[in-house]
């Protein structure tokens, strides 16, 4: 095989990997390197790696240059390649990608001559990208460690390097972003990382003041890792540095690259839309939460889109509002794949300790009997929070996950991508009341906490679907293109948690100065344990109170046989407190303080025209009622029993998906009669509807309520849900649906169209 077509093996960046090529050039590499080296001094002096403008097809020959000169040691490209790297972020992103910093100081030091006034020359130059400069450091370090540097001399070397970083820090001005916080990208802080692995103690009293004066984040490597390697003797600091690869030589340069995504075979192409992550079944003994082991994508990789170009020419093209788009889309993806293939071991004990939190070991064994589909479920939201909210433990520290992705170093984000994580971080997740349900478009949320709150109508194909009127959901709510949308992850809550949770988050809400700017985040581990919970524990049965009397509300059916119908109505006809008639039944109301009227029984027809039944919210209503109803009705009936149900008992029922069987049946009548008699009672329960104080409009009342936007669309929320039930009623009955025009008319709404 000639030069010429070595050189256009190794240049086509594309599956299959050109091992023929690169395995002669290895092999033929005295006779051949002057050929590569050339290509280096090309790059050095400027030159251009794409083949394409158009395309940015990318020319593979520089890439593999550079290994096969590291694995060979090579000292002729030491020079060029240091210059190389005096260069912009850009630059240095082009051509590295994601081996710019620890895999590029592998490569420096691979090719050192001895002289490493070079490599200071790079780590001092403030004007070259921050990851080529910690490269430097990172080749010392190497180097070192490999047995051709002296420890001693690098990290006194390294000091007056970060002192004076240090004071360039003391003297930034103070921005009104950031507050003068430091950053994950100051070299400072990646210049002691550096020396940590070959222990630290000399260092140890200026690390320790730097700390306190907050010039290192704490984020990237905390005081305590150096404390622990300081702690070490040096040569086992230097002996655990060289058990990993990222602080050797490269061996082989050819092993090095064959993983990369761009040797792979092109995969689909994937829908524009975001998607879920897609995980594999969970294996209940596989001791824990399953994490996929995706590789890496660099930036001459193929587009995970499926395009067919590399990555940098698609997602991560800036121009095209097309990929803008894709690019977006992509984002979750690439950051996930990115966190796995990097820190696979750190995410899944984060994800791990989120979902097992509040649990014992019972429940943690209820929530991996779940099935597939709720464990995706988990698995998606999950892995939101982690990206929007989590930390993992870096080099002995708790570092944020944004802080990794957004730093220099992180994925190859596409501007759209990088948007989208950072929007991620700055949503909170929040609770919402679903008011209105558009299937197929989206839905109208009201926040469940701030009544006041204006409602937001976001953009939801799929999720709209199942979404009911009424219910509560968590979400993180996101700005596209001028329209809302949901990030992804949801967290729909059974109507049985909606007391407990909304307590519980009012009660955060009121210690909020206790919690100051972390109160975000406590709302957001209140919504994420509750909805785990769901799954993982039986439903909590709230105790249900009569709002008048405050006692707790029991469903009591007295039964009675009827001796003498006419005497019976003769006699209820003649109560000044009593509403109603013999078709429809009658109410039994009473005058209360706050101006307002209420039921204290109803008198229901029964199954048959010898029957009635009695029905008591209380036992308090039914000992006094059943009293005064037998009283007044005399001889005409008689007394058959009493059936006495517990709304939590008839709320477990429905939570578990059976059928709860009414406290009274349903009269044996035509479907017409039974509607008028129906809309008859329902007129007359809601007869002060509007009037009304309703914990779930503040406490306020309907008419008081709609005085707002906010309030307005709360109240035609609960409207909607009580229609939604009355349909679901209608349908199961066999009868016409009752219209609740009325209601929306009693508060001068009008039928909404």
């Amino acid at each position: 095989m000639d030069w010429q077509n070595i050189r256009t093996a190794l240049s086509r960046m594309a599956h299959p990997f050109p091992l023929a090529a690169a395995e002669e050039a290895r092999a033929r590499w005295d006779e051949l390197a002057p050929l590569f080296i050339v290509e280096l001094e090309r790059v050095a002096d400027g030159g251009s790696t794409l083949l394409d403008e158009n395309t940015w097809e990318c020319d593979g020959l520089f890439s593999f240059a550079v290994y096969l000169a590291a694995e060979k040691r090579d000292a002729r490209a030491y020079g060029p390649l240091v210059r190389i790297c005096h260069c912009s972020t850009e630059r240095a992103h082009e051509l590295f990608g994601d081996d710019v910093g620890t895999q590029l100081g592998r490569m420096l030091a691979s090719v050192c001559d001895g002289d490493v006034g070079p490599l200071k020359a790079l780590a001092e130059d403030s004007a070259a990208d921050m990851w080529c400069r910690y490269a430097a450091l990172r080749a010392l370090v190497v180097r070192v460690i490999e047995g051709e540097g002296d420890r001693d001399e690098v990290l006194a070397y390294i000091q007056p390097l970060a002192e004076r970083e240090a004071d360039v820090l003391r003297h930034v001005k103070p921005d009104n972003e950031t507050d003068n916080e430091i950053e994950p990208d100051d070299f400072l802080t990646w210049a002691i990382d550096a020396a940590s692995e070959l222990g630290p103690a000399p260092l140890m009293e200026r690390i320790r003041g730097w700390f306190g004066e907050g010039l290192i984040n704490p984020g990237v490597t905390g005081l305590k890792w150096f404390e622990k390697k300081a702690a070490m003797p040096a040569a086992d600091c230097i002996a655990e540095a060289a058990t990993k690869e990222e602080n050797r030589f490269i061996r082989d340069g050819l092993d090095e690259m064959t993983g990369w995504i761009c040797y792979h075979p092109p995969k689909p192409k994937l829908a524009r839309r975001p998607q879920a992550p897609v995980w594999p079944a969970y294996d209940p003994h596989s001791g824990g939460t399953p994490i996929r082991n995706l590789s890496k994508v660099g930036r001459n990789d193929p587009c995970p889109c499926g395009s067919g170009k590399k990555f940098k020419k698609c997602c991560g093209k800036e121009s095209s509002e097309a990929v803008v788009e894709e690019s977006k889309d992509g984002g979750v993806g690439r950051a996930i794949e990115w966190l796995t293939s990097r820190h696979g071991k750190a995410v899944k004990t984060a994800v791990q300790n989120m979902l097992n939190d509040d649990l014992d070991n019972e429940e943690q064994a209820a929530l991996q009997k779940i099935g597939d589909d709720d464990w995706q479920g988990v698995q998606i939201n999950a892995m939101e929070w982690l990206l929007a909210e989590g930390s993992i433990g870096v080099k002995g520290a708790q570092r944020k996950v944004t802080e990794l992705l957004l730093a220099p170093g992180g994925p190859a984000f596409g501007p759209g991508q990088r948007s989208w994580i950072e929007q991620l971080r700055r949503q909170p997740l929040r609770l919402y009341d679903i008011t209105e349900v558009l299937p197929g478009v989206g839905m109208r949320l009201c926040d469940a906490l701030d009544t006041e709150a204006a409602p937001l109508m976001v953009q939801e194909r799929s999720g709209s679907a199942h979404a009911r009127i009424g219910n509560l959901i968590g979400v993180r709510i996101m700005e596209v293109d001028g329209h809302l949308e949901i990030s992804g992850a949801a967290y729909p809550f059974s109507r049985l948690m909606n007391a407990a949770l909304l307590a519980e988050l009012h009660a955060a809400v009121d210690e909020s100065a206790t919690h100051g700017d972390h109160l975000p985040q406590v709302l957001s581990e209140i919504i994420r344990r509750n909805w785990i919970a769901q799954y993982a524990r039986p439903l909590p049965l709230p105790t249900v109170i009569d709002s008048h009397s405050g006692d707790p509300i029991l469903l009591i059916t007295d039964h009675y046989r009827v001796k003498n119908r006419d005497a019976l109505a003769a006699v209820l006809a003649t109560q000044p407190d009593i509403e109603g008639d013999s078709a429809s039944g009658w109410a039994r109301l009473i005058d209360c303080a706050d101006g307002q009227t209420r039921q204290t029984l109803a008198i229901n027809p029964g199954k048959s025209a010898e029957k009635i039944e009695v029905f008591y919210k209380t036992q308090n209503y039914a000992d006094q009622g059943r009293l005064w109803f037998e009283a007044q009705a005399g001889e005409s009936v008689e007394f058959a029993g009493r059936v006495l149900s517990d709304p939590k008992g008839v709320m477990q029922n429905m939570a578990t998906g059976k059928a709860a069987p009414p406290a009274t049946a349903a009269p044996d009548l035509p479907p017409e009669v039974l509607a008028e008699a129906i809309e008859k009672v329902l007129r007359r329960s809601y007869a002060n509807w509007s009037d009304e104080p309703i914990q779930a409009l503040g406490g306020k009342t309907p008419r008081q309520a709609i005085k707002t936007p906010a309030g307005l669309e709360r109240v035609k929320g609960l409207l909607r849900s009580y229609e939604e039930g009355e349909k679901d009623q209608a349908v199961q009955q066999g009868r016409r649906e009752i219209s609740y025009d009325f209601l929306w008319e009693s508060i001068g709404l009008g039928r909404p169209e």
